[in-house]
């Protein structure tokens, strides 16, 4: 009897350290569960956005952009316009995950034609090689024209490449080219696919087997009213699809470098600034918005390219010891750093240096108590 006794008073007083680990380790799995689903997020649809949009909407999801490749343009889509993703809409993935995209890129090629010549113009400051370059006709005479048979295999940044159909003794000059590269002359019709020769209504414009574009072919007499067909070349540079300016907002306490575009991007290591903060050792001492060194993964607050903003990014500089915790301007903050009085170069008059023409244009000191903005030329 006594030991039954003892037996039951000591089951309840096991049962306790058990049931305070049951109720623990549910506590702890529910915590679990709870950081799994927040870690998780739904792939957005970015299909029909230009790279910049898509990948403001992939960051604002807590995802990134991954490998562009540049998709066969059959449908005639929208140059640098997201025609597949990898990963399909509505998909739950990690958080960070990047999102591999099929883009028909922007073109970095045009070609200039009426029926007499036509012209290959590299739209980019980057050589374009075009060893895999074919024209073919649509329709009419079958046929496939490789663009090493009239022109030798590249043309430098800014030039361009001709063909005539009538005999002449020197290339034509265009605006659009700073010069010709090589040029040639064929009175062979069977050659003149750019033309209404053979039956042609279009010719396609292919590279390794795929259709970058379809142009019109050029009707006879258009020598006045010249045709334009553009479309991008894997063997070429990139087209620009950056903005055509820097803007800045900012106040006393903190600056924000914002992309105030709807579809470009906007490079934060292309400008020079010009720091002449009176307290500074070194007057005019110059920093980049993107610089690694001075924007580190300590400074991320969200993700995104610090290189290059996104629609509706930007990365802030705030004043140390300040309270500020918003951008002056409605943004997302991709990165964010304290610099301490003595060295904020937006206190005082700065200059940013324009990649385009290389003048240096003065932003000016903000005015105590509004917010101040300054757009300078990129």
């Amino acid at each position: 009897m006594m030991e039954s006794m003892s037996i039951k008073k000591w089951m309840p007083a096991m049962r306790q350290p058990i049931l305070w680990f049951c109720v623990s380790f549910l506590i702890l799995l529910s915590a679990s569960l709870v950081t799994a689903q927040d870690a998780m997020v739904t792939v957005p649809d970015v299909t029909g956005m230009n790279v910049p949009q898509a990948a403001a909407e992939l960051n604002r999801s807590g995802l990134n952009v991954g490998t562009q490749t540049p998709a066969d343009n059959a449908g005639n889509a929208t140059p640098n316009t997201v025609v597949t993703q990898a990963t399909a809409p509505g998909t739950s993935v990690a958080r960070g995950t990047t999102i591999d995209l099929s883009v028909v890129l922007p073109p970095n090629a045009r070609l200039i034609y009426d029926d007499n010549d036509i012209t290959l113009v590299n739209i980019t400051p980057q050589e374009m090689t075009i060893p895999n370059l074919v024209f073919s006709s649509v329709d009419g005479t079958p046929a496939n024209y490789p663009a090493t048979t009239f022109w030798p295999g590249a043309a430098r940044g800014g030039y361009c490449l001709q063909l005539w159909s009538i005999s002449r003794n020197e290339p034509k000059s265009l605006n659009e080219c700073q010069g010709i590269d090589a040029w040639r002359t064929t009175n062979n019709s069977q050659y003149h696919f750019w033309t209404q020769a053979n039956g042609v209504n279009q010719f396609a414009v292919q590279e390794g087997g795929i259709q970058r574009a379809v142009c019109p072919a050029a009707p006879p007499n258009s020598q006045d009213s010249p045709t334009s067909c553009e479309f991008y070349l894997a063997g070429g540079g990139r087209g620009d699809d950056t903005t055509a300016f820097v803007y800045f907002a900012y106040t006393e306490d903190a600056i924000a470098f914002i992309n105030t575009s709807q579809d470009r991007w906007m490079p934060t290591n292309a400008n020079t600034l010009y720091n002449y903060n009176p307290a500074i050792s070194v007057p005019g001492v110059s920093l980049t918005f993107g610089d690694p060194n001075l924007l580190r993964e300590e400074h991320r607050q969200s993700l995104g390219n610090i290189t290059q903003l996104a629609p509706g990014q930007c990365i802030m500089f705030t004043l140390t010891g300040s309270s500020v915790s918003e951008p002056p301007e409605s943004c997302t903050v991709v990165a964010q750093r304290e610099l301490a009085p003595e060295v904020a170069f937006w206190i005082a008059n700065f200059e940013v240096e324009s990649v385009v023409d290389g003048v240096q244009r003065i932003c000016p000191a903000p005015t105590p108590g509004k917010l101040t903005r300054c757009i300078i030329r990129r």
